[in-house]
């Protein structure tokens, strides 16, 4: 009677930023796109190349999340801090950077988080909490190649304005860290199926039981008191109770019968 009815997963939101192969000789230097998301507990940026990524290049992840009334935490003092407000004194805004570099085919990495390089993918992944952000931070980050004298970076900056570094909004990649959102009232399958059989079995209490256990799970799960995979096993361990329970009913049902057709 019991299917598995209990479903949690994350909302992801993610943003991306393509750039055309060939401004850095489309290459493993020349990055072609980026794509960011966060999902509750991490940033995961992406960075896909021209080509597999070169030997003799260095790859950065940089990033500026401060509060912009504390000044001194930039690598240079930058007033004020975000770029939004423009870096007219070309500054390195960056409060954090992320470098790997590949040298005589010897990897080297530097800054917070991982980074995984597998042919021309590049995967940075960073915890909120190693960087002390939370959900709903606002993350300025942009992505930076050097190669023999070959300088590249997504987004681009403006080439006119004698300043490699960024200075306005256009120039850097705005991630707003996402919270991580339980699914579980969203789950229709697993609602649909609990609903159904209240309907068809109204008298029933064990399904009343199951049905308000996931909408208390689905609670717990929200306000961070379990974890998702804590809530299914909870979930999981009440519904073989309760399906072992209806199974042994059965059979004592069953036993009584062939007692009284044997007396019969």
């Amino acid at each position: 009677m019991f299917a598995a009815a209990f479903g949690l997963g994350v909302t992801v939101k993610a943003v991306e930023v393509s750039d055309p192969c060939g401004d850095a000789g489309g290459r493993g230097n020349d990055i072609k796109k980026i794509t960011a998301t966060s999902d509750g507990t991490d940033i995961l940026i992406t960075v896909e190349l021209c080509a597999n990524a070169m030997d003799y290049t260095k790859y950065f992840i940089r990033i500026d999340y401060k509060d912009p009334n504390d000044l001194d935490n930039d690598f240079e003092k930058n007033e004020p801090d975000t770029l939004i407000d423009n870096n007219q004194r070309c500054l390195t805004t960056s409060d954090a950077t992320k470098m790997h570099g590949m040298h005589r085919q010897i990897d080297k990495d530097s800054g917070p988080g991982t980074i995984d390089l597998v042919g021309n993918v590049l995967t940075y992944a960073v915890s909120y909490a190693e960087l002390g952000l939370t959900s709903g931070d606002d993350v300025l980050f942009w992505v930076e190649t050097r190669y023999i004298g070959i300088h590249e970076r997504a987004p681009n900056t403006d080439s006119t304005d004698g300043c490699s570094k960024p200075e306005f909004s256009d120039e850097v990649i705005l991630l707003t860290l996402n919270a991580k959102e339980s699914d579980c009232y969203k789950d229709q399958d697993a609602n649909m199926q609990l609903e159904a059989l209240i309907r068809e079995h109204p008298d029933d209490m064990q399904i009343h039981a199951l049905h308000a256990l996931r909408l208390g799970l689905c609670l717990k799960v929200d306000r961070g008191d379990l974890t998702i995979d804590q809530a299914n096993e909870i979930f999981e361990n009440m519904r073989s109770a309760l399906i072992g329970a209806i199974q042994r009913d059965m059979e004592k049902e069953l036993e009584e019968d062939k007692k009284q057709e044997k007396g019969s």
